[in-house]
């Protein structure tokens, strides 16, 4: 299987400094844009507002309607052109419906996933 990458079509800027007397961050001029297209055009947007990164996904569909995947803290297409997305601990499949709205179904829940410790192997604890 080939895995292709997001396309960079607008690099984020160097992030400027706020213009306050305490420095409390950075803020984005014009947010770094990167798209992925099969069925469907997957874009993301990120951005530094302070000091921290964020990224808001949406899917623009051919008649050019666009969906925002709210909340999405990762999205892709899968090998098949399907929208999957990870949500609030849960990776998630979307597809588009006609009214321009994205029905939304579960692929696997990680909320009840707990962390087990497990003692590392005799070759990892040395340096």
């Amino acid at each position: 299987m080939i895995q292709r990458q997001m396309e960079l079509l607008a690099k984020l800027p160097d992030p400027s400094l706020r213009d306050d007397t305490i420095v409390t961050g950075y803020e984005t001029v014009q947010p770094e844009i990167r798209i992925k297209v099969g069925p469907f055009r997957l874009e993301m947007q990120t951005r530094v507002d302070g000091l921290r990164w964020s990224s808001q996904y949406s899917v623009l569909r051919p008649g050019g309607q666009r969906m925002a995947l709210t909340g999405a803290e990762w999205a892709d297409l899968d090998q098949s052109g399907r929208i999957v997305l990870a949500r609030n601990g849960k990776l998630l499949a979307a597809e588009a419906q006609p009214d321009a709205t994205l029905s939304e179904y579960d692929l696997a829940e990680f909320c009840d996933a707990e962390f087990t410790n497990v003692e590392p192997p005799g070759w990892a604890r040395k340096w």
